[in-house]
Parts: structure tokens; sequence; C-alpha cells
């Protein structure tokens, strides 16, 4: 984490769809969700709220991009955001900045950003004023000029229910910008197993799992 930020963990309230967040900023500067990796930069006191969106695909299509992260709706009524920083999951953000750009979504329809800066976590852009915020890619830019560069990523691992005497592991691959929180709600009827997870993950790359229990007991 950037020295430069303070790390706070917001209010969360569970929906019927996602999670939404809430916070209150106590004055200006640099504040980190721990939860989902965004950063606010702020210049008074305010209250923000905020939540993932479900990406439209047909709003994406026509001008040629796909997401790069999650879509998030953020509201501050006192307009204390100035900036905002949205994680990205690029192991090498210097080599692909050109197919990196963020889209700005309202009731009028979609209008793309380009960043201010590009860092080593996050993509910077000034918000002219707030509704939903998300990375996209640059189709072409991206993932024909890029294919083989990976990105950073994160493999979830979930026990489910016993059914029937089987036992069932699901294995959720994620970039790593995509909040963990909001993926453990999906599967609240299932145990998650802590392990590593961190990794670099290939577009269309197939991925198996192999284990070998033998010596090992399990106790559910």
């Amino acid at each position: 984490m950037d020295s430069a930020w303070s790390s706070f963990t917001p209010e969360v309230t569970k929906e019927r769809v996602g999670m939404s967040y809430r916070f209150k900023f106590p004055g200006s500067g640099l504040f980190h969700c721990s939860f989902t990796g965004l950063v606010f930069n702020v210049t008074h006191e305010g209250e923000v709220t905020y939540k993932c969106l479900i990406w439209d695909d047909m709003l994406l299509q026509p001008a040629n991009k796909v997401p790069g992260g999650p879509l998030f709706r953020i509201s501050c009524p006192q307009e204390s955001i100035s900036k905002l920083y949205l994680p990205h999951c690029e192991p090498e953000p210097a080599l692909v900045a050109e197919s990196l750009s963020v889209v700005h979504i309202t009731d009028d329809g979609m209008s793309v950003i380009q960043p201010l800066e590009i860092t080593e976590t996050h993509v910077v852009v000034d918000i002219p004023h707030l509704s939903a915020f998300g990375i996209v890619w640059d189709i072409i830019k991206r993932f024909k000029n890029f294919l083989t560069k990976p990105i950073n990523g994160r493999i979830l691992v979930f026990l489910r229910p016993r059914f029937r005497g089987i036992v069932i592991i699901n294995f959720i691959l994620l970039a790593s910008n995509v909040p963990v929180n909001e993926v453990k709600a999906q599967h609240d009827d299932s145990e998650f197993i802590e392990a590593p997870s961190l990794c670099h993950l290939h577009k269309f790359q197939n991925y198996s799992v192999h284990s070998d229990p033998r010596g090992l007991s399990y106790t559910a």
C-alpha cells in the first residue's frame, strides 16, 4: 500500500444483489478502501457510498471495449472527491498503458475518460461528476497486440456442502482487482478455504488442478 494513503474499512451492507459500502471522510487526503482497492482523493469532509454494478456489454461493444475491472457506482452529496484511483490488474502497466481507459456511465450514456496517470497499481482519473466508473480495455490494443501478456490474478477455493457423500471443491479464477468479499457473498453456502492465491493468469488459457490425497484425512 502507498504510504501516502490512509487505509479504511468501510461500513458494508449486504443487499439483494451484491454489497454496498459507506465511509465518512474526516477531511482532505487520500483514502484507500481495504475491501475494493478504490482510492479517493478528497478535498474536504464528506460521506461516500459505492457498490459494484453489472456491466452492460451493449454499451461497451460499439466502442471496442471490454471490462478491465469492476464497475463502481459512487455517490458523495458533499462533492468531496476530486480524483478517483481505480485498481487495475496489469503486472506491466507501462507496457499496455495505451489499452487502458476509464468509462463514465450516466443516464445519458457512456463517455471514455483518458487516465491522468497509470501507477503500478491504479488508474487515476479526474471525475467530472459522480455516477458509475470502471476500467476498460481496448480489445485490439490489449488482446491482439499483447495477448501473451498475463494479468495479475487470484484463485479462490470454496468447499461446497456435501451432497450424497460427494465432496465438491470450486476454484474461482479472478482478476486481482475483483473484490474478494463480493465473490464470497455469492458463495455464502460454501466454506471458503484459505490458500495462497495470487498468481498470473492468461486469457484463453486452460488450467487444471492436481492433488495427491494419500496420507491425508478430511473431517467435515
